[in-house]
């Protein structure tokens, strides 16, 4: 594959890091009788879970992290119609994602490295080759987005035949440093 290592992390958490989380979308699904407040929401991104794999990566002094999960996100239904049942209104809607990390040297702290580190190029390409897996080389278009928590001029939406299929980007300095990551994080 790609090189990048896989990441498992559990569908549920603190409705706080998934409120604050960099690409939060809509409410969080709250879990009726949960183990505790830690427990107490559904996942509705994979990027906490991949953050703090990182943060814990960048604290065990590791020079390189390239992170993936693919994982279901979590959400309040929208459009609930009058005649579903009253248990199956409480279900949320489920989403198959894709997300992955990069951070740090480009060549994995071999000696010809240098100062080189990941950039948006290497997140791109990371991008197209997944893509290029699922038989989808070339049909994906980057256009320039503005999305909150992620450096503007190093942000881009994915869509294949005008249909938005994510995001991909530079986690934005500033939060960097809120979480508590050295960056840049792609």
């Amino acid at each position: 594959g790609l090189g990048i290592t896989e990441t498992i992390h559990y569908a549920f958490g603190s409705p706080s890091v998934y409120n604050n989380d960099v690409l939060a979308t809509g409410e969080t699904v709250r879990i009726i009788n949960p183990l505790g407040e830690e427990f107490s929401a559904m996942r509705t991104s994979l990027m906490p879970g991949l953050l703090e794999s990182l943060s814990r990566n960048q604290r065990q002094q590791a020079t390189t992290v390239k992170l993936f999960e693919v994982g279901t996100a979590f959400f309040q239904k929208s459009d609930v119609s009058a005649d579903e049942d009253e248990k199956d209104k409480l279900i949320p809607y489920q989403e198959d994602r894709a997300a992955w990390a990069l951070w740090g040297g480009r060549h994995e702290g071999r000696w010809y490295e240098g100062a080189e580190t990941f950039d948006f190029t290497d997140l791109a390409g990371s991008v197209e080759s997944f893509l290029a897996a699922f038989g989808l080389a070339g049909a994906v278009v980057r256009e320039p987005a503005d999305i909150p928590g992620l450096n503007p001029y190093a942000t881009a939406k994915l869509s294949i035949k005008g249909e938005s299929v994510g995001w991909m980007g530079q986690l934005h300095p500033g939060k960097c440093r809120e979480l508590g990551i050295s960056g840049p994080l792609y």
